[in-house]
């Protein structure tokens, strides 16, 4: 018999069934979604492996000093817009571009990476550094014949090393013009040398003596006789130093040169990238050089010398000469974060550069540096260090070797070094 509806009974599905079919809906969208993912990371590595190239590439040209492929090397890189690499991206490309005489440009690079980098290390030594490059070494000046009517307040600090602090005063007495000022800051000397710098400051007017009954450090003494300074400009000049003559004459000389230059220091025999590397060798270690050799050497100095003035992000404190009242707007040496010297200075520099401040050599004056008779190599070595990587926590991107390498570039300098070699 034929049932009286024709509806058919649909079979009930088995739970197991319906879960399978559930899951196979869902296996067809992971697989794409999967995908998705792995393209993007394909695409992200990609770009971080091309990026990562181009950097390779830029330094390459960089060590071969290929400029005109470094600038291009250094426009992809730019490219990227990798944050990571991008400010010495900047840096690299106003290098390359200033050694391929391409001025304007490269101020057009500072421009836009002083928007971007207010505080790079880098950025800021190529703004110093790129207006030597805006023409070549002018013709020799003339002779600074006039009287010296600026008044410059010396300021030694002293912790004991009694012979060379007696030579470092003795050589400021006999070629130092009479009128300028001198304070000597003794941060807890032996008696000896105490009783030998209360002497020396008796024997002429304009001389006074700071005492510091505790150690404070070459920081703080050397920002005491700073604020005591009462000349409108303040040199700092290490003990262990000899000036030549004419040395004071050649540094006013670069400061009148230009009104916005704040802050000079001369050529050394040991004064990093200040230092003639041919000097060094003439005088012997661990012993202070005579008169005649030295005079000698900063006559040779003065003879070759275009007396240009280059401009520099940094100046070694061995012996630097500030404008005091813009010292007293941008503020003294951090004795907080330096108590103990090295790398002071640098941080100081670097804070005139901000406030754009120029810094600049002068090439035709020579000063001898013995190095560290206070210290001694071993904890100049530990201070050095530890000043380093304070620097690079207040200045991203700080490099001393950045510094030595685009210093040695500047036209000025290379013109005295060659003079030597040729």
């Amino acid at each position: 018999m034929v049932p009286e509806s024709s509806e058919v009974a649909s079979p009930v599905e088995a739970p197991g069934v319906q879960q399978a079919k559930t899951r196979k809906r869902f296996k067809l969208r992971l697989p794409w979604r999967r995908s998705l993912t792995w393209a993007k990371t394909q695409v992200d590595l990609a770009r971080i492996y091309v990026a990562m190239r181009r950097l390779r590439l830029a330094r390459l040209a960089v060590a071969r000093k290929d400029w005109s492929e470094a600038a291009r090397r250094w426009q992809q890189v730019l490219v990227t817009e990798l944050g990571r690499v991008s400010s010495e991206a900047y840096a690299g490309l106003i290098r390359a571009l200033r050694n391929c005489g391409s001025v304007a440009e490269a101020e057009i690079a500072l421009r836009e990476a002083r928007e971007r980098f207010p505080r790079d290390f880098r950025i800021l030594a190529e703004q110093a550094i790129l207006e030597n490059f805006a023409q070549l070494p002018r013709a020799r000046r003339a002779a600074f014949s006039e009287p010296i009517r600026t008044q410059v307040e010396i300021i030694v600090c002293v912790y004991n090393a009694f012979d060379e602090t007696r030579a470092c005063l003795e050589a400021l007495a006999a070629r130092t013009p009479d009128g300028q000022l001198l304070t000597l800051v003794d941060d807890a000397s032996h008696p000896e040398v105490r009783d030998f710098l209360k002497g020396f400051v008796a024997q002429a007017p304009g001389r006074r003596l700071l005492i510091n009954e505790v150690n404070q450090g070459y920081t703080r003494s050397a920002n005491r006789g700073l604020k005591a300074a009462r000349a409108d400009w303040a040199l700092l000049l290490n003990s262990d130093t000899l000036v030549t003559e004419g040395w004071l004459r050649g540094l006013l000389e670069c400061a009148a040169s230009e009104s916005s230059i704040r802050a000079v220091g001369p050529l050394s025999n040991a004064a990093t990238f200040q230092s003639l590397p041919w000097a060094d060798g003439i005088f012997e270690k661990g012993r202070m050089p005579d008169a005649e050799t030295l005079e000698s050497v900063a006559a040779r100095v003065r003879e070759v010398s275009s007396a240009a003035f280059p401009k520099v992000p940094l100046l070694n404190g061995f012996c630097i000469m500030l404008h005091k009242p813009t010292l007293d707007k941008v503020g003294y040496l951090d004795q907080t974060k330096f108590p103990r010297g090295y790398g002071e200075e640098n941080d100081l520099c670097l804070r005139f550069l901000v406030c754009d401040h120029k810094l600049a050599i002068a090439d035709n004056v020579f000063v001898y540096h013995a190095r560290s008779a206070s210290f001694g190599s071993d904890v100049r070595k530990e201070l050095t260090a530890n000043a380093v990587e304070t620097l690079k926590r207040l200045w991203p991107g700080y490099s001393y070797n950045y510094i030595s390498e685009v210093v040695q570039e500047i036209p000025a300098l290379q013109q005295i070094r060659d003079a030597f070699t040729a």
